[in-house]
């Protein structure tokens, strides 16, 4: 009887082991993955680099605009 178990615990583990095969992947299939992949990421981080670009040109552009041109007025008043 320990032989039986012993014997199906075997063939099943090998049958389970025969059907994790999966299907091969050519190489170009492979590629054109890797590909759209790469080109969904590329767009998403542009993406999120200009709304971060926009976000600090109208911050930090704007302070330093108003430094320069408070400077400009101070300097003309002072003459």
């Amino acid at each position: 009887m320990k032989k039986y178990i012993i014997n199906s615990v075997v063939v099943l583990a090998v049958l389970f082991l025969a059907s994790c095969g999966g299907e091969e992947v050519n190489q170009e299939s492979l590629n054109l993955k890797v590909s759209e992949e790469a080109s969904a990421q590329i767009e998403a981080l542009t993406t999120e680099y200009a709304a971060n670009c926009e976000a600090r040109m109208t911050t930090e552009v704007k302070a330093k605009t108003d430094s320069i041109v408070a400077a400009k007025l101070a300097a003309a008043g002072a003459q």
